[in-house]
């Protein structure tokens, strides 16, 4: 049976398509791990809300239904989780977003009534800078983005706009479930495509489109409202809700020459070598290729008088395009906002390449230089992550020897591989979670998009975002109460490195260069962490009738009066050279500074630190005095501020059933300079 001219080009079409699928996906499937940064931390998150009732999570989490974004990565991932694995899991929603940007591109190109073949030039840059970095709801958010405006597109042109209304309210709502950023970045493309191609002249088929948006509009609304409108010290902790949240949430703008010299690292940059590199210019080239034939191709049709002025498709590319130089690199304690945009941008460029000839066998030829290109990507990927795949066997090993359900920090002393250039490693203590349950230091979990919450507000001391990177700033008597195990690789002599006690700290096994650490002396549970509670708390200067109170808990503080710095609240103090998670508490020259915790829970002891950072460190300063009152418990003062450095306490607790009062009670002759900070936490003793 004979083929038509169009069922011959569509069949060439789709062989090309799967040639690139196969080279696109081989990457995927073929590593032992996926060496991708935050890429164990989403399949830890994936393993909790996948076995969130199972004794290994039960301690720690508890499910927090709600309506958020990156739903449809955790939630699915989830879910084919339960059936194949995590790991499986979520390798299979990262090759559902490989083949299907280059779909949904096709799918935008026939909208604009283009030719289809253009959208093979976007298999070589799947493998984008956002995926190296491991944001896999994003990676997967940009098919359903591309989808997204080819269905406005369609829906305002359609003579069957039932259709065209469920096609965009399914897609839209799909990609904000997956996530806001893209979802914001696909209206915005859309929306103003829209508006050129219609305006006010047919300001019905804008309309029409409008209210298909409104379902996933009200789902971003909510979403918004409930998270960016209020408070999340309640679910995460006040520390971890301000300090320890991801940007400063200012807005941060790059300039334009800055955005043209970045433009080849955030195209994919990840290898040692000129690699990608070498993956960028091919893709130039071969751009190159099918726009020089396609003009030629135009060319030839305009002289046979067919006039071809794609000028929709020129306004969606060029938009696309936009996407990456009008954005800001950070906004909202959203980090790295244009360089997610580079893929966009690519599939712009692609959009504003010409048809091709027109014949079957022309459109495969020209197109056979990006079908080789993505061949050489795939290749070069494989070879890439199989570099790390006995590291990905020492893991597995290593932590095939920790018991499952405990609590576990990861200290990547050597994070980067030899092949990659991107910290790789950084966060393969979460692995742990993943593949044995438990917890671990910092995880996503503090977020306000995961449907999960820590059943105790601060139950896991970490110093701090950056603790997994800056060693340093581990220290075992601030912080080794806690954990069960450490996860190390590069060091052979871990407790000398955190200032553990000779003894405190006992190698288990080591594979490679990971190594498992056990604690050995006897770990703790918080019952309340102050810190994270602080918002909880009232504080007050002076003494009684006299008193003033410092003002309510307002943008992450409870502001205190006489000066602007005698404020109460989370903050990061450097003490002798070690950064360390606090609460400031500046003193006020012969007033008492008291913070008060009502109803604290029943535990065992209080342990805590104090000190004067070093930023308020000068000769001859007076020092700053700490008394705690635990209900009419009046416990011994501790001195700081003499000496650089903090200085740690501990109290017992009073036994008794019943929630109490605590306070905090600070003291200077002076406040000159007296940066003062603390930590204190209540923890319950561990059972025999």
């Amino acid at each position: 049976m004979s083929r038509s001219p169009t069922e011959q080009d569509a069949l060439w079409l789709g062989i090309a398509q799967f040639v690139c699928s196969i080279a696109v996906l081989t990457p995927v499937w073929s590593p032992e791990l996926l060496p991708l940064l935050d890429w164990p931390q989403h399949e830890a998150m994936v393993r909790a809300l996948a076995d969130v009732t199972t004794e290994p999570f039960r301690p720690y989490y508890a499910f927090e239904p709600q309506l958020s974004t990156y739903l449809g990565f955790y939630g699915v991932g989830a879910l084919l989780a339960k059936g194949i694995g995590v790991e499986a899991a979520l390798r299979v929603l990262v090759s559902l977003a490989f083949v299907g940007t280059p779909l949904a591109l096709e799918r935008l190109l026939k909208v604009l009534k283009r030719s289809p073949w253009a959208s093979l030039l976007a298999f070589p840059i799947v493998f984008s800078w956002p995926f190296y970095m491991g944001f896999g709801a994003y990676v997967l958010a940009v098919p359903l983005a591309l989808w997204t405006i080819a269905a406005c597109v369609r829906h305002a042109e359609s003579d069957a706009p039932q259709i065209g209304r469920i096609e965009v309210v399914v897609s839209s709502t799909l990609l904000f479930l997956t996530h806001a950023l893209a979802f914001g970045a696909a209206l915005l493309v859309a929306g103003l495509a829209l508006a050129i191609f219609h305006h006010w002249v047919r300001y019905k088929r804008l309309a029409r489109v409008a209210l298909a948006l409104v379902p996933s509009l009200l789902c971003f609304g909510w979403w918004f409202g409930t998270n960016f409108g209020a408070q999340h010290e309640d679910r995460l902790g006040a520390a971890t809700a301000s300090v320890h949240a991801q940007g400063g949430g200012g807005t941060e703008f790059e300039s334009f020459e800055r955005k043209v010299a970045d433009l080849p690292m955030w195209f994919n940059e990840a290898f040692r070598d000129e690699s990608d590199r070498q993956i960028l210019d091919g893709w130039l080239v071969a751009l190159g290729l099918v726009f020089f034939v396609g003009f030629l191709s135009a060319m030839w049709r305009r002289k046979k008088g067919v006039r071809d002025i794609p000028w929709q498709t020129w306004v969606v590319g060029l938009l696309l395009m936009m996407l990456y130089w009008v954005m800001p690199m950070s906004a909202a304690n959203i980090w790295a906002i244009s360089p997610r945009m580079i893929l966009f941008g690519a599939c712009g460029l692609a959009l504003l390449v010409p048809n091709p000839p027109g014949r079957y066998w022309q459109n495969a030829l020209t197109y056979a230089p990006v079908v080789a290109l993505t061949c050489w990507v795939g290749w070069v990927n494989h070879q890439k992550f199989g570099s790390m795949d006995e590291d990905a066997r020492n893991l597995e090993a290593t932590l095939a020897e920790a018991e499952p359900g405990q609590r576990l920090y990861g200290l990547m002393y050597h994070p980067a591989s030899a092949e990659l250039s991107q910290a790789v490693m950084l966060h393969w203590g979460s692995y742990y979670m993943a593949q044995r349950g438990g917890l671990t230091g910092f995880t996503f979990i503090n977020s306000p998009t995961v449907p999960l919450r820590l059943r105790t507000v601060g139950s896991s001391p970490y110093p701090g975002r950056r603790g997994e990177w800056e060693h340093a700033r581990f220290r075992y008597d601030l912080y080794g109460d806690f954990y069960d195990y450490f996860l190390t690789h590069g060091s052979t002599n871990l407790g000398p490195r955190i200032g553990a006690p000779r003894g405190a700290i006992e190698q288990v096994t080591n594979h490679g260069r990971f190594s498992l650490w056990r604690n050995t002396q006897p770990r703790r549970t918080v019952a309340y962490s102050f810190r994270e509670n602080v918002h909880h708390a009232v504080a007050y200067v002076g003494t009684g009738e006299g008193r003033t109170a410092c003002a309510p808990w307002a943008d992450g503080r409870l502001q205190c009066p006489n000066e602007e710095w005698t404020w109460v609240g989370p903050s990061e103090q450097t003490f002798d050279g070690i950064v360390v998670p606090c609460t400031w508490a500046h003193p006020v020259a012969g007033e008492p500074l008291e913070i008060v915790y009502d109803a604290v829970p029943p535990g065992d002891v209080i342990v805590g630190f104090a000190g004067v950072a070093d930023s308020g460190q000068a000769a001859r300063a007076a020092d700053v005095d700490l008394a705690v009152r635990i209900g009419e418990l009046r416990v011994p003062v501790i001195s700081v501020g003499s000496n650089r450095g903090y200085r740690r306490f501990e109290m017992p607790m009073p036994q008794s059933d019943q929630a109490q009062r605590v306070t905090f009670r600070i003291t200077a002759e002076s406040d000159a300079a007296r940066h003062y900070c603390f930590g204190a936490t209540l923890f319950h003793e561990a059972s025999d």
